[in-house]
């Protein structure tokens, strides 16, 4: 993994906590999607998400086949119930992708 993109991955991660923070306090109105608030979105998107890292292991665009996707669905329908498990699955997926010497940090 090149440095942008590690990068782009950490900064993605913390987005993802704090979107996992505001899903504890119950708080939709502060959770924030989509491409322009994702640092790997803002790096791949344009490129039909070539060569992001979710892409890489989803093989699919938009995040499909990522805890992303519950994340939007919740939304869609305005629904709490869940937000807290499919934002901190969305964490936790994002740090499987970091490269092993930066899984701490």
């Amino acid at each position: 993994m090149n440095k942008k993109t590690l990068k782009a991955l950490k900064l993605s991660i913390k987005h993802w906590e704090e979107n996992l923070s505001h899903a504890k306090d119950n708080d939709l109105d502060k959770i924030n999607i989509g491409t322009t608030y994702c640092a790997l979105c803002v790096l791949y998107f344009k490129k039909i998400c070539f060569g992001c890292p979710v892409f890489n292991v989803t093989g699919m665009i938009d995040c499909k086949g990522s805890p992303y996707i519950a994340v939007v669905e919740l939304i869609k329908y305005n629904k709490s119930d869940g937000m807290v498990k499919a934002c901190s699955d969305e964490v936790e997926f994002l740090k499987s992708l970091l490269p092993e010497r930066d899984t701490n940090g």
